[in-house]
């Protein structure tokens, strides 16, 4: 028995297109990450999609509407999927953030498993968070396709650990806007399909992706 479960990053935020620290803030989809979002939805029409859940962000929210309707099911949102909180240090630019916060920033560098600024989580900590959110939905829903909509450390953190390496590597997985990696499990053991599936994507191309979603919802 096959589960198939693909871990979605959510399209260009208003805070990835400012080169701002997201976290959990919530920034809204821009013009490109809806389109991205959408050829995402297209990329997994053919699909039978079960279940569908998403970090409760605003680009992730926004990301999984345009997914909703591959599946008959309505989406759930939950904070087992969130992003890193990353406190203080949130929606601001590094150059911002060195200068407000230098000490939050050093202990990043000095720890990053463990430092934490205020109001925020330790890597460590949302590995936890990951990790036990995965066991749970694979449990849940097996034998089944799901997608999770989220953001990229998530997905890097559970990328190391389906292939054992240690999570301070995380940033060696490219995962960009609007990709999807896919991971199909035979019983308990993983077989990673594919990671950091993406589609370029031309302004043009918007309302054209749009289209083709509404063609196949309607057919």
């Amino acid at each position: 028995m096959r589960t198939s479960i693909w871990l979605v990053r959510a399209g260009q935020s208003r805070a990835n297109a400012e080169r701002r620290f997201h976290g959990q803030a919530d920034s809204p989809l821009t013009a490109l990450g809806s389109a991205q979002s959408a050829q995402v939805a297209v990329q997994l029409r053919r699909q039978r999609i079960d279940a569908i859940y998403c970090a409760p962000q605003c680009a992730t929210l926004q990301s999984a509407q345009f997914l909703a309707p591959l599946c008959p099911a309505a989406h759930v949102s939950s904070d087992d999927w969130a992003d890193q909180g990353l406190g203080v240090l949130t929606g601001l630019t590094r150059a911002a953030a060195y200068r407000d916060w230098p000490q939050s920033m050093a202990d990043r560098l000095r720890d990053p498993l463990h430092a934490v600024a205020p109001g925020g989580e330790a890597l460590a900590t949302v590995a936890e968070r990951i990790v036990a959110a995965w066991q749970q939905l694979v449990t849940r829903h097996r034998g089944q396709r799901v997608v999770v909509v989220t953001q990229a450390i998530p997905i890097q953190i559970l990328l190391c650990a389906l292939v054992g390496t240690p999570l301070l590597q995380h940033w060696s997985w490219r995962i960009d806007n609007g990709s999807s990696t896919c991971v199909d499990l035979y019983g308990t053991t993983p077989i990673i399909r594919c990671v950091n599936a993406t589609t370029t994507l031309a302004r043009a191309d918007i309302e054209a992706t749009q289209r083709r979603i509404d063609q196949d919802v309607s057919n």
